[in-house]
């Protein structure tokens, strides 16, 4: 489901164009991103974090490829332990956030 939205992202003259050179070049300018990612463990640090592949495929994707101004992650992590604790932290930190994301 993901890779079908973000295939409807990527569209050529709209979202990227191709350089004279064949290279892509995003055109999404001023644009930001807030991703916000669950998951039942922790993969943004510790001896998962080499598992989480979608953060950086997703930040490749937006940042570089579309070329979106800045790509910010939040993560709701350990949800399969106690997911009202993870919920929180995910909270305070769109809180966190917000401020530098809407300016």
């Amino acid at each position: 489901l993901l890779k079908d939205w973000l295939d409807n992202l990527v569209m050529p003259g709209e979202t990227f164009r191709y350089g004279e050179d064949g290279t892509p070049k995003g055109l999404m300018g001023e644009h930001k991103v807030l991703l916000l990612q669950a998951s039942g463990s922790v993969y943004s640090e510790g001896p998962m974090a080499q598992m989480d592949f979608a953060s950086s495929y997703l930040k490749t994707l937006l940042g570089g490829f579309l070329g979106f101004a800045s790509v910010d992650t939040v993560y709701a992590e350990g949800t399969a332990g106690d997911w009202e604790a993870a919920v929180q932290r995910a909270c305070a930190k769109i809180d966190d956030v917000y401020d530098s994301f809407n300016s």
